[in-house]
């Protein structure tokens, strides 16, 4: 191969070295670093903004055969998953009806869907009963609930697509405390169908748009 063709011109050798992003996504994190939230906020950005992908830590703090956890210390149950957001159809964003436990005036939207590869069982969490790693956007593995008066989200894994977006009763519902451009953390549980719930934490950080 004639050498040339592998040197770029200076000028343009010099643009693209200033292509390079000055805070690239993380490829990996650092599970002690993940931290439960103590606050919960409005989203600070749009729901949409929140598609992506991202690397997931996820502990388990309580439930049936979640090992105690020692305090000053992590939870020893834990689990590192992959999660995949994507905007939502038209169709598929509003509900068909009200989320009465809000109140018949709470309108819920669902305007990310996506999948994973977590295994909630790893965590002791019984309320999945759809696959989670299911893309397809009629009953995708993940679902979310938005609540637009209080600005907040939920994402709930593993369960059948109810009439407002998410399961009524199954799933493991992932309750976002805090959220940025970059990550978002907060508390998890089994959702109400199961008697004896698990819970936990859990963290995401951006890892590609």
């Amino acid at each position: 191969m004639n050498p040339r063709f592998l040197a770029l011109p200076p000028l343009l050798a010099a643009a693209l070295a200033g292509c390079v992003p000055p805070n690239p996504l993380p490829q990996r994190i650092d599970p002690a670093a993940c931290r439960p939230p103590t606050a919960q906020g409005p989203l600070s950005v749009a729901p949409e903004a929140m598609a992506g992908s991202y690397r997931m830590i996820v502990y388990a703090t309580s439930g049936p055969g979640v090992a105690p956890v020692v305090p000053g210390s992590p939870p020893p149950t834990m689990a590192v998953a992959n999660l995949r957001l994507r905007r939502n159809s038209l169709v598929h964003r509003f509900p068909t009806k009200r989320d009465s436990s809000m109140g018949d005036a709470t309108p819920v939207q669902s305007p990310l869907y996506g999948s994973s590869n977590l295994d909630p069982r790893v965590l002791g969490a019984r309320g999945a009963i759809r696959r989670v790693s299911s893309r397809n956007p009629e009953q995708p593995g993940v679902q979310t609930l938005f609540y637009p008066a209080w600005q907040s989200i939920t994402l709930v894994l593993g369960a059948p697509r109810g009439p407002w977006g998410g399961g009524d009763v199954a799933g493991v519902w992932f309750d976002v405390w805090e959220a940025d451009a970059r990550s978002f953390r907060g508390w998890w549980t089994d959702g109400p169908a199961v008697a004896t719930p698990s819970a936990g934490y859990f963290c995401a950080e951006r890892i590609g748009r």
